[in-house]
């Protein structure tokens, strides 16, 4: 069985076991057919990717895929066909496409009470990301987009980790943490909402309505829109002293966000009521 671990330092596995990659830009291929595994990448888009317009031609990229071959010892992993490369693996068996199945799988079981499945899956995806994403992929303007995707996703992860820790009953565990990461990533809404039903359930109801605050006049300072209905939501439930926000109880979590598909970047901020403008680690190794 053969994984390939790009969310951190380039890495290939058959049986566990890892192989020797070349350095530069012949690992810099493996990691671009890797993005797209199962799929075909025409040989012009690696070249513009890689290369960023310089005199480079198929030649050039063919003597790095010949090294690249070689270096798998498995011929038919990586074939050529319809002018382009594809790398010949099951999709889930790299780390950046698996994680993204796993984050989906996480939110789905918070959605639904599973707070103990949320908090396994969530953990195991975390552990996938080993130091700078994508860190042996090269420093082009095309891995912009995949490294801001990938760190949506670890983020969600995160998210949906500490709201299944919370729901467990551990938020007084978790509390100085999410005061460090609403600090880090003041707009993330997910977070405020975990950090402040962990405020509300350790007794700290007025510390929780002045979280609430705080997020709101910054997400009206800084991008001029009120908080999204789950953070309203929860503001409600604890000037209510709702009795769903007691205790988990095996209730779903409040955060926000879609079940079963990772937002795309500031979707966040679609359908919310604008307001006037005023003067945003453990590796693991091996198979998964």
């Amino acid at each position: 069985m053969i994984t390939v671990a790009v969310l951190g330092p380039a890495e290939v596995r058959r049986d566990g076991e890892r192989l020797p990659l070349p350095l530069g830009k012949t690992t810099e291929v493996l990691v671009r057919l890797a993005l797209e595994a199962g799929r075909p990448v025409r040989a012009e888009r690696i070249i513009e990717d890689l290369w960023a317009g310089a005199a480079t031609g198929r030649d050039t990229l063919q003597s790095k895929v010949s090294q690249l071959r070689r270096a798998l010892a498995e011929p038919g992993l990586v074939t050529s066909g319809n002018g382009g490369y594809i790398l010949n693996a099951d999709p889930d068996s790299v780390d950046a496409l698996h994680v993204v199945g796993l984050a989906a799988s996480a939110t789905a079981s918070r959605r639904t009470g599973d707070a103990a499945g949320a908090l396994e899956v969530s953990t195991e995806g975390l552990a996938l990301f080993c130091g700078d994403v994508l860190v042996d992929a090269g420093e082009g303007d095309w891995l912009r987009p995949h490294r801001a995707r990938l760190e949506e996703v670890r983020l969600g992860l995160l998210e949906d980790q500490l709201a299944a820790r919370v729901d467990l009953g551990l938020g007084g565990d978790v509390i100085g943490e999410l005061e460090g990461l609403v600090s880090q990533y003041p707009l993330r809404e997910g977070l405020w909402c975990c950090l402040i039903t962990a405020l509300y359930r350790m007794g700290r109801q007025a510390d929780a309505l002045a979280a609430y605050t705080r997020v709101r006049e910054l997400l009206v300072d800084e991008l001029g829109v009120d908080p999204g209905p789950s953070l309203r939501a929860l503001e409600d439930q604890i000037l209510q002293q709702s009795r769903a926000l007691d205790s988990a109880g095996g209730r779903p979590s409040v955060l926000a966000g879609p079940v079963g598909k990772l937002p795309a970047l500031s979707s966040s901020l679609v359908g919310r009521r604008p307001r006037s403008p005023r003067s945003v680690t453990s590796c693991a190794t091996g198979a998964w």
